[in-house]
């Protein structure tokens, strides 16, 4: 039996709209894509935005702590090696004015004792 037109007509718009429906909601699912894309891109482009802030905090401290040391910290660590140094002097020359001393007390050796034993009242 032969199909009637019509209802091939309905069957082929049936179809026709069926086919318009999917797209429909194909066009809906990217479209909410694209908003939940879009709104992923803000919140990284809202991320960004506290990173360069806070890049910029850091960049803002470091140049603090850099005037800091070298405005107040580095005078004193230069002071104190300088009184290292000073020190080290002193002590060599100590060092050099004892072993002299200890050489002559050597050389003049009982003398000095007889000496010292007679400051200190302490006979032989």
């Amino acid at each position: 039996m032969a199909e009637d037109p019509f209802h091939e007509i309905l069957r082929t718009l049936g179809r026709l709209e069926e086919g318009v429906r999917r797209q429909d909601e194909n066009i809906e699912e990217g479209r909410k894509s694209r908003e939940r894309i879009h709104l992923h891109l803000e919140k990284i482009e809202e991320d960004l935005g506290i990173v360069g802030q806070v890049a910029a905090q850091a960049r803002e401290q470091t140049a603090a702590t850099r005037k800091i040391v070298d405005e107040e910290i580095k005078p004193v660590t230069d002071d104190v090696k300088r009184m290292r140094m000073v020190g080290l002097g002193i002590a060599g020359l100590l060092g050099f004015a004892f072993s002299a001393l200890g050489i002559t007390l050597a050389t003049v050796g009982e003398g000095v004792v007889q000496v010292v034993r007679s400051w200190l009242g302490i006979s032989s």
